[in-house]
């Protein structure tokens, strides 16, 4: 390899891992959670999806707003491998914390409420994964809900 090469390279080297670096931002109204690989705590850009298992939470950066899912409150969705009539629905509780206060919210797949105001923000229920199974002898993966928080008034 030449001089200039080896030099463009090393250049083109250090300009990655100062665009990596610069990519992680500091939301000073946002602090971390002290121990997140317990606690399951995801931090993610206003409109971003937010996949949770139970326990889980998220923090939406410049919001202040982070929200948990609690449970499956009810899924009464046409399992995977049957013939339904009606497609269902399922309900899950999350816990909404913002501005130092804290509620319960239910959101459904199909029924309303889909979504929720929570002050000038919609938190919309995306999906909740998977399906029911038709087969109870098989064991159902932990339930996953997808989550987005958008500006009020937004598609």
């Amino acid at each position: 390899m030449t001089t200039t090469i080896r030099i463009h390279l090393i250049y083109l080297l250090a300009l990655a891992v100062m665009v990596a670096c610069g990519a992680s931002t500091t939301d000073p109204t946002n602090t971390p959670d002290p121990n997140p690989a317990i606690t399951g705590v995801h931090h993610l850009a206003l409109g971003d999806t937010a996949v949770l298992e139970l326990g889980e939470s998220v923090v939406f950066q410049a919001t202040g707003i982070r929200v948990q899912f609690l449970r499956v409150v009810a899924d009464s969705r046409c399992p995977v491998g049957a013939t339904c009539v009606w497609e269902g629905d399922a309900e899950v509780a999350v816990h909404v914390i913002t501005g130092g206060q804290a509620n319960e919210a239910r959101l459904h797949t199909r029924l309303e409420p889909t979504e929720v105001g929570i002050a000038s923000y919609t938190l919309r229920l995306v999906d909740l994964l998977p399906y029911p199974v038709a087969d109870p002898t098989m064991d159902a993966p932990a339930p996953q809900l997808w989550l987005r928080l958008v500006p009020a008034g937004a598609n």
